[in-house]
């Protein structure tokens, strides 16, 4: 179940100052790493998540709106059973794919994020169960200074 959401996925709103600080993030911290591990062992024997991007925005007075994409998908796949030379069950193959976008506001004295808001589409088995439990958390984010600078 993916029910913890790593801090990373916990950061931006749209804008035309929007910085990508996607690659930084993969590259100096471990979030992308947590993503990919919230799938193990509860999304379907092919199943996978994913960091999609990470932007943010300046808000004033020291504050930081960040957005934090990522994609997951269930994927299970069977294959047929066959006896005495007979296909007796189909090959199953499902998927579902889930999108969630985290958005939150950052601290850069203290490089503290506080979850506003998650928006979840397409979980129709409750993978992300508990994941709303976040909103309103604050959470430490590794290097942010780095991310905030040349805005």
């Amino acid at each position: 179940m993916i029910g913890k959401i790593s801090p990373l996925l916990l950061l931006f709103t749209t804008s035309t100052v929007a910085k990508d600080i996607t690659n930084q993030v993969v590259n100096n911290t471990d979030y992308d790493e947590q993503v990919r591990a919230l799938c193990l062992g509860s999304c379907g024997n092919k199943g996978w998540s994913r960091l999609e991007s990470v932007s943010l925005v300046p808000a004033g007075q020291g504050h930081y709106s960040l957005t934090a994409k990522g994609s997951a998908a269930f994927h299970q796949v069977n294959g047929s059973v066959s006896f005495m030379g007979r296909q007796i069950t189909p090959k199953i193959n499902v998927e579902y794919p889930i999108s969630v976008s985290v958005f939150g506001t950052l601290d850069a004295k203290t490089c503290m994020l506080k979850v506003d808001h998650i928006r979840i589409e397409g979980d129709k088995l409750g993978l992300t169960k508990g994941v709303e439990n976040e909103i309103g958390k604050s959470h430490k984010i590794q290097n942010c200074r780095d991310f905030i600078s040349n805005l």
